[in-house]
């Protein structure tokens, strides 16, 4: 869908809405089949935990950024925030110099 959606189709296509509401639709299908299981694939209770939900959506986030088609925007999007927060005066600190402070102390 997000290959296709802005490219090949418009967001507004037939087959970009359609794919859409059929992954809709095969989620909600899927968490009333995991709601009914006795032994669910993924347990929902688990995103009663703020640590589990936080961590699957960021997972899902550096899944997304990590698929090629989607990379250059997500790389546009943290760039913007990035130029928020200097102009906001606040400093950033990649995960690189974040590490070497620590390995240092």
């Amino acid at each position: 869908m997000t290959t296709w959606g802005g490219n090949e189709y418009a967001w507004t296509s037939t087959v970009i809405v359609a794919m859409t509401a059929g992954s809709v639709i095969a989620l909600v299908l899927f968490v009333l089949a995991e709601r009914r299981a006795a032994e669910p694939l993924l347990p929902l209770r688990l995103f009663r935990s703020g640590v589990f939900t936080v961590c699957s959506v960021m997972s899902f986030i550096i899944g997304f950024a990590m698929d090629p088609d989607n990379s250059e925007a997500f790389s546009h999007a943290v760039g913007r925030i990035a130029e928020q927060m200097i102009d906001q005066g606040q400093s950033l600190t990649t995960g690189k110099h974040a590490a070497l402070a620590a390995s240092q102390e």
